[in-house]
């Protein structure tokens, strides 16, 4: 069980960096730098610096995009970060989300992202690239692969990663049916391709949530809850795994979700938790992460509770109680 810890930059970069050394010490297999230009320091240059300050955990842009990203741009960073840190660096693209919004533009599309993939891949080659009709390369590209992976739910996302990428996050929860759903597309993609015997990288994106008591753990996920429950395709995933959602139609912002959290009842948000991610005293994780790990899941991607603040209560759960059980019970870490 791989276990790659989100690390939002959102405080000076010495600290981050700190904090990194303290994740690779700690036993985590990653960590996840998300990409969120106004919300957070740049993730290329934190990928960097992190790079360049610790010597073995690998290092994931968690989750990049073509629209505020140029791909020429994308794969110069790309290929700087893998000269400090060689084998360590894993990009993950997105349609962009909160950061296309924050600046007014759409998201990327599917098609967009899977020919940013297929440019990237030229570019780090050393391949000629046609930029509106002006051929340039990448003149210092190693030809060393860089693992590119796509992030997403829906069904056209899931298929093109299966076709195009190196690997996938797919944002489905825990629950075994949402996985099995999420991997049949994949395979779907994979097999239009040609692709059935080049195994992919994945990497299962969960929330994570610990407390001393396993109701103030429930408590913790109530916001997430909520904001699955009002989303249509998240709401699907919640169906999909046997919860009933009547929320109503209308698709709300995370604020608007936090507002919305106090009138779900305890009972929905004990089943809606624990299809959404793991929640839990230590203990119980390690036991919900054995059972993940059965269903043959092996790199996890965990959204701590912490939310943008630099999840030093998570590091230490996982440091001081869930690996040393995870090893106790036979899993590597």
């Amino acid at each position: 069980m791989e276990v790659i810890l989100r690390v939002p930059p959102s405080v000076p970069l010495d600290q981050v960096c700190n904090f990194i050394i303290e994740a690779e010490t700690a036993g985590f297999f990653g960590v996840a730098i998300p990409d969120n230009q106004l919300i957070s320091r740049d993730t290329y240059l934190t990928l960097g610096l992190a790079a360049q300050c610790t010597s073995t955990i690998h290092l994931y842009a968690m989750v990049s995009n073509p629209v505020t990203r140029h791909v020429s741009v994308l794969a110069s960073a790309m290929q700087t970060i893998d000269e400090l840190a060689p084998g360590r660096l894993h990009v993950t693209l997105g349609t962009g989300a909160a950061a296309v919004a924050a600046v007014g533009r759409r998201p990327a599309t599917v098609k967009t992202i899977a020919e940013t993939i297929g440019t990237l891949k030229q570019l780090l080659s050393g391949e000629a690239v046609n930029f509106n009709e002006s051929e340039s390369r990448l003149s210092y590209a190693s030809d060393r692969q860089i693992p590119i992976l796509v992030a997403g739910r829906g069904p056209r996302i899931l298929e093109m990663a299966g076709e195009v990428a190196d690997g996938v996050v797919p944002y489905v929860g825990l629950h075994p049916d949402n996985l099995t759903y999420a991997r049949n597309l994949v395979v779907t993609g994979a097999e239009r391709s040609g692709r059935t015997e080049n195994p992919m990288e994945e990497v299962l994106d969960v929330h994570v949530g610990i407390a001393p008591t396993p109701t103030e753990a429930r408590e913790l996920s109530r916001p997430t809850c909520a904001y699955w429950a009002s989303q249509p395709s998240l709401a699907n995933l919640l169906r999909n795994a046997g919860l009933s959602v009547n929320i109503g139609d209308k698709v709300v912002t995370w604020a608007e979700a936090q507002q919305l959290a106090p009138s779900l009842s305890d009972d929905f948000v004990s089943q809606a938790s624990s299809i959404i991610g793991a929640y839990g005293t230590p203990e119980d994780l390690a036991d919900q992460l054995t059972c993940a790990e059965g269903r043959g899941i092996s790199r996890i991607y965990v959204r701590p509770s912490e939310g943008d603040a630099l999840p030093h209560k998570t590091l230490r759960a996982f440091q001081e109680v869930v690996f040393p059980a995870l090893k106790n019970q036979g899993l590597n870490y």
